[in-house]
């Protein structure tokens, strides 16, 4: 591909084509440094969606952007249920766009299941996304990865962003889940800045430079 397309296209397209429940509402997305390849919040639909992506994305392959954007999408489509990021996975999959996710899992180095939240939840990894997409879609899948050349990168010593964060504004309080890790701020929190500070396999989460708890590392 010649260029990307901004941010605000590849919305209007994966809207269009797969989000119908989210035509209605107003979203606003935009690159920013961060802690996380990306970050969503949301009251309640058809209010309006904010979409945060880290700048290091810039770089990536359109189709994996469109996977990230894909995750963030359906989680304030599944906003009338309790979602997990398993669910989310699986919801943009059922939606078609499965080709999209693994690609987003191959440039993120996620080859298998990320377990997350003590083994309570997970993402699910390449491989696993691969086994749940249909013979058109692996078709779709291998030529994009053609198209990607896709390589694993070297490790540089520096830990990558965290995968993503949904914040959900409710009941004047926040929600915050970060890896699947649940965290609940009293007060309507409209641009919250979180930070994440990791120290011998545990990670602490502080909010407007207040911390509000921690969660563990291991993937296991």
């Amino acid at each position: 591909m010649d260029r990307h397309r901004d941010l605000q296209e590849l919305i209007h397209l994966l809207v269009e084509e797969a989000y119908p429940e989210l035509r209605r509402s107003d979203i606003d997305v935009r690159w920013k440094r961060t802690s996380f390849f990306g970050t969503v919040s949301w009251t309640s639909l058809p209010g309006p969606i904010r979409i945060v992506c880290n700048t290091q994305t810039k770089k990536w392959h359109e189709a994996a952007l469109l996977g990230l954007l894909s995750h963030e999408l359906s989680h304030p489509a599944q906003s009338n249920h309790s979602t997990t990021e398993r669910s989310t996975d699986m919801n943009v999959i059922e939606r078609g766009l499965g080709p999209y996710l693994a690609a987003e899992r191959a440039t993120t180095g996620k080859y298998e299941d990320y377990i997350i939240s003590k083994g309570r939840d997970r993402y699910l990894g390449y491989r696993t996304i691969r086994g749940h997409l249909l013979g058109l879609e692996l078709i779709q899948l291998d030529a994009l990865l053609r198209e990607m050349r896709v390589v694993p990168s070297k490790k540089t010593g520096r830990e990558p962003p965290s995968h993503d964060v949904s914040i959900r504004h409710s009941n004047e309080q926040t929600n915050i889940s970060i890896d699947g890790n649940m965290f609940t701020v009293i007060g309507d929190l409209r641009d919250p800045k979180i930070e994440l500070i990791a120290r011998q396999g545990i990670t602490c989460v502080y909010v407007d430079g207040r911390e509000i708890g921690s969660y563990c590392n291991s993937n296991i």
